[in-house]
């Protein structure tokens, strides 16, 4: 995907958004850490703080999406991956917008089985992009990710995953998400659509049958 950059009005928007709301600002340090620790060569550490700074990001945007629908649904039973998971959509919903105007997509005319038709597979092709993160976040594997940076577990370690064996890529990897997540934020339409996108491909998980995990 192209880099994402931001203009001064969209540095200005996050600037503010990050001043005014304490778990964004919460994100913002968590970040900050991350980097500082990656600079120092303690890259489980570091990609740990930068999961947990993806999280507070998709706190962020289930409380938006709550507070703009009482209607709005998500497995509060699963809220690490429903977190993990609401910054994946955002980036799906994003690819797609992005994806559609890259296409010449007109949605005020759509009136031909054809431009339906290429619609479709604009959006499907934009969704196949970013499902990985979707799955990996709806299985827990971002959550494995996170643990891996924090603890050692004999049975993740016989397979090869542990804080040791964490790299300058790795964390980096989930530092350039967090990025791009504070950028997506900027664009209301993006965070829209990621609300329907939510619903659909995430909100219908099994029924909860443990208690809560804590935000």
């Amino acid at each position: 995907m192209t880099k994402m950059t931001l203009t001064p009005e969209g540095f200005e928007t996050l600037e503010t958004a990050i001043k005014d709301n304490p778990v964004l600002d919460n994100a913002f340090r968590l970040m900050t850490d991350a980097d500082l620790l990656i600079r120092h060569e303690r890259y489980a550490s570091a990609l740990a703080l930068a999961v947990l700074s993806m999280e507070e990001i998709g706190k962020h945007l289930l409380s938006v999406w709550s507070k703009d629908d009482p209607g709005f649904k998500y497995n509060r039973h699963k809220l690490h991956r429903m977190k993990q998971g609401a910054v994946a959509i955002l980036f799906m919903a994003d690819r797609a917008r992005r994806d559609c105007k890259a296409n010449g997509i007109d949605f005020s005319d759509l009136g031909t089985p054809e431009k339906m038709a290429h619609l479709g597979r604009t959006m499907k092709a934009a969704v196949d992009k970013e499902i990985f993160l979707v799955g990996s976040a709806k299985s827990g594997v971002i959550e494995t990710v996170k643990h891996s940076g924090l603890y050692h577990d004999d049975g993740l370690a016989e397979k090869g995953i542990g804080p040791s064996r964490i790299t300058a890529d790795n964390a980096g990897e989930i530092m350039q998400k967090c990025s791009r997540a504070f950028m997506t934020l900027t664009d209301e339409r993006s965070v829209s659509l990621a609300k329907t996108f939510f619903s659909i491909i995430l909100h219908k998980e099994d029924a909860p049958k443990r208690s809560a995990e804590h935000a």
